[in-house]
């Protein structure tokens, strides 16, 4: 099997922190179900070889209603961090250096210490 950065599928995936605050195994277990199901739907509209991670806060146990809406409101926040983070780091690469410049920066070409 093949475990190289390559090799890892490019689809943007989900991961869960659901701590013993939030209850017992069976109410942890039953958020985590939960915030699988809403985030199948959010992972449509996820960048490829995104990896987010859900950690599920106690309110998730005591007020279930309010889940879907805070999940989607955190997804939407993580996603426009990462598209802003994209694009400055595409501007930085693309301004990073004067055109005509020597890949390796000031003072590296033909140099020796």
């Amino acid at each position: 099997m093949d475990n190289s950065v390559d090799a890892v599928d490019s689809r943007p995936r989900v991961g869960f922190i659901v701590s013993k605050a939030v209850g017992n195994a069976v109410t942890r277990n039953r958020v985590k179900r939960r915030l699988r199901h809403l985030s199948r739907d959010l992972l449509g509209a996820t960048p490829d070889h995104t990896l987010v991670v859900v950690r599920a806060l106690p309110a998730a146990s005591t007020s279930p209603e309010s889940v879907p809406g805070d999940l989607a409101d955190a997804w939407r926040s993580a996603m426009r961090k990462v598209e802003r983070d994209r694009r400055r780091s595409a501007d930085r690469s693309t301004s990073a250096r004067p055109s005509g410049a020597p890949a390796g920066g000031p003072g590296t070409a033909g140099t020796r210490g």
